[in-house]
């Protein structure tokens, strides 16, 4: 779990690269008037573009921990106010978003902390993010919605999980048939893989830029795509831009972010300024017109009217048709046919 989880407004940001060298850029002084009128330069989203990339798998999404409540609610907030009414001791400095206690997290506070992500049910939204065919889903929340929903849907997908203790394995190349979904700040039910603490995060950082690094291949993945969709993130979160340095996202390139989720500082024009002319000096972000839950209806929208939608694996589809055809009750029969394997059956088309 990230130090930094915790947000109140729903942030998609478009992160497209032009696979050129990496430059380093100075920032110069902006003038006065150019920025007061930074939140003017607005365009639209261009879905044309962002659905070729999907489909040539050079377009990965990374959801932040906003998105877990369809981002009305923060998520570390909510742990937070759902362990002190279980009367667990701990602190929560909802400006880091990092958990202190005078003890260490024993297994008490493990089990409210499973507990709560238990409980959590995936919001609508996760139902499209996962028909869209993404080849790669990477998620900075401890969580496993995206894939329970995944499941649910007998969606084809592999997945794993960083833990900050143990050497990442070598990943299977995701597709878009079957995609990876990579869960890189750890999985609730692994205790040791989750980052609570500062002492976490410096184990964390400790690792992850150290001995134990990002697989090869997701690392590789993710520096050839040509565009990458951040949703439910906050810009004035510093784990925002340590996430684009750890991925390697191209530095020089073609970037795109929703003006509205800056929503949150329209009574601080000057912070809102600084934030936008930061992101467009330091990264060369474009804000563009659309919400975050805009852009994700747009991408549905278009692969559900082109027939792309994501589609169940075939040999589920094979198994639940023959268990209609022959109208089984016995549940260990029905498990056994979930499970056939649809390269061993030999099947007429016709029936």
């Amino acid at each position: 779990m990230s130090n930094r989880l915790c947000f109140a407004h729903h942030h998609i940001f478009c992160y497209s690269t032009v696979n050129t060298r990496q430059e380093v850029y100075a920032q110069r002084p902006q003038d006065n008037n150019k920025s007061k009128n930074r939140m003017a330069e607005k365009v639209d989203i261009n879905i044309e573009k962002i659905t070729k990339w999907i489909q040539d798998e050079k377009c990965i999404l990374i959801l932040g921990p906003d998105i877990v409540f369809d981002c009305q609610k923060s998520l570390l907030n909510e742990l937070s106010s759902f362990l002190i009414n279980n009367e667990i001791e701990c602190k929560f400095d909802a400006y880091d978003e990092l958990f202190s206690s005078n003890t260490d997290f024993d297994y008490n506070f493990w089990d409210y902390f499973s507990e709560f992500f238990d409980k959590i049910l995936p919001q609508p939204i996760y139902q499209k993010i996962a028909e869209i065919p993404f080849n790669l889903i990477i998620s900075l929340s401890p969580d496993l919605l995206i894939k329970q929903i995944f499941e649910k849907n007998n969606f084809d997908f592999t997945f794993d999980y960083y833990n900050r203790n143990l050497n990442p394995q070598e990943i299977n190349e995701p597709t878009k048939e079957k995609p990876l979904i990579y869960n890189i700040l750890g999985n609730y039910k692994e205790f040791d893989s989750a980052v609570l603490c500062f002492q976490d995060v410096y184990n964390y950082l400790s690792a992850i830029l150290g001995m134990y690094q990002l697989s090869q291949k997701l690392k590789r993945k993710i520096s050839i795509s040509k565009s990458v969709l951040f949703l439910g993130f906050r810009f004035d979160k510093w784990y925002f831009k340590l996430i684009l340095q750890l991925l390697n996202l191209d530095v020089k390139a073609i970037k795109q972010a929703s003006v509205q989720e800056l929503k949150n500082f329209a009574n601080e024009p000057q912070k809102q300024n600084l934030i936008v002319d930061f992101y467009q000096n330091e990264f060369k972000i474009l804000f563009i017109k659309q919400e975050g839950n805009e852009i994700i209806d747009l991408l549905h929208n278009y692969y559900k009217q082109n027939d792309l939608l994501r589609k169940p694996r075939k040999d589920k589809q094979i198994a639940q048709q023959i268990t209609n055809i022959i109208n089984v009750n016995d549940s260990t029969d029905v498990t056994i046919l979930q499970n056939v394997d649809a390269n061993n059956l030999n099947i007429n088309k016709d029936i």
